[in-house]
């Protein structure tokens, strides 16, 4: 009873996030290898199932598995493209490939032992830019990062002429203008190591790089971890910054999570990594302010309520700590379109509810 429920219940979910008459539909299970095509809203099959995984469409291009013949077959995975009305783009033939970004996606060929070679493709399914990189990104704001030889980085634009030439590190994509990289940091006595900081689109350094690791800008605001002092036993602790390096946040934190919509979670008291019993969270708005309320495990927020636990129990609150559904689940999700996902203490399944108008 239990994997039937769940499976309606992601299909719900699905049909709901992808804003379209078209939906993925499972075909057929053989020698434990699913196969994935596409249906109508009406469930009516307009392409046979011809691929082992089908993801969610980015820029109107689903990325697609094909090649495996059987559970424990992974060597023969191959990646391709199609339309979500099911006409294939590409067909499986990358042994790596992103997700469309900018017009254009990353894909490669090689294996782990020999390495890979990094590419471009548009969206006429041809190379922009050939396999002949050693690592890449994906395009963001009309420039990629990539690797001629796995150690230096740069930045090219879509004809493939660099733009930024570092070299760093290591770089990642840009997002609001700002670009996380990495630069080489002595630390004397021989030791090499690395600091990251922010530049923008013409590759000037906007926020001086004394983090050890910084997430992409959303909102403004990007999370970045700094590295501990002797006065706090040499362990790092992350902090929320805005896009000219301000700091937000005067506690240092042990995690900060993704914010939205103004909130972000934050763990004030344990270690990094999975929820452990000591563990302590919190949330914060974007000026940095602490709210009272604590919990034992992430709070999810979504949609103006955040899914919290008490006693072992997952219920609702808004923004101002108000409990607006009661803590009265066995586990919850943060809400999407309207809907959460929640677990009862009287059955196991997965469910669905709605969301309350107060």
């Amino acid at each position: 009873m239990k994997r039937p429920m769940f499976l309606v219940c992601c299909t719900f979910i699905l049909c709901n996030f992808l804003h379209a008459q078209d939906l993925f539909s499972y075909l057929a299970s053989y020698q434990q290898v699913a196969y994935y095509g596409f249906a109508d809203s009406a469930g009516n099959t307009k392409t046979g199932g011809k691929y082992n995984l089908i993801m969610r469409p980015v820029e109107g291009i689903c990325k697609v598995w094909a090649g495996q013949r059987s559970g424990y077959d992974y060597n023969g995975i191959k990646n391709g493209y199609c339309f979500t009305d099911g006409r294939e783009l590409v067909p499986p033939q990358f042994d790596r490939a992103e997700d469309f970004s900018d017009g254009l996606a990353l894909v490669a060929n090689g294996d782990y032992s020999r390495g890979y070679k990094y590419g471009f493709i548009n969206k006429q399914g041809l190379f922009q830019i050939p396999l002949k990189y050693a690592k890449g990104k994906s395009f963001s704001q009309g420039l990629a990062a990539v690797s001629v030889d796995d150690k230096q980085w740069q930045y090219i634009d879509k004809g493939g002429a660099v733009k930024i030439a570092g070299p760093f590190l290591d770089a990642e994509m840009f997002s609001e203008g700002l670009a996380c990289v990495s630069i080489p940091y002595d630390m004397g006595n021989g030791v090499k190591s690395f600091k990251r900081g922010y530049i923008d689109l013409t590759g000037n350094m906007v926020i001086e790089p004394e983090y050890i690791h910084g997430t992409a800008f959303k909102d403004g605001f990007a999370i970045v971890t700094v590295s501990g002092t002797a006065s706090n036993a040499y362990r790092s602790y992350q902090i929320l910054i805005d896009r000219k390096g301000k700091h937000i946040t005067s506690q240092d934190f042990v995690s900060i999570q993704p914010g939205y919509e103004g909130v972000w979670a934050v763990k004030t008291r344990g270690t990094a990594g999975l929820n452990k019993e000591k563990d302590e969270w919190g949330i914060i708005d974007n000026k940095g302010t602490l709210y009272p309320p604590r919990f034992p495990q992430q709070p999810m927020v979504r949609e103006g309520l955040i899914a919290f636990e008490k006693d072992s129990l997952w219920g609702f609150m808004d923004k101002q700590g108000k409990t607006v559904i009661k803590p009265v689940y066995k586990r919850a999700n943060g809400f999407m379109e309207g809907l959460a996902v929640y677990k009862h203490l009287t059955n196991y399944g997965v469910l669905l509810i709605r969301k309350v108008k107060w």
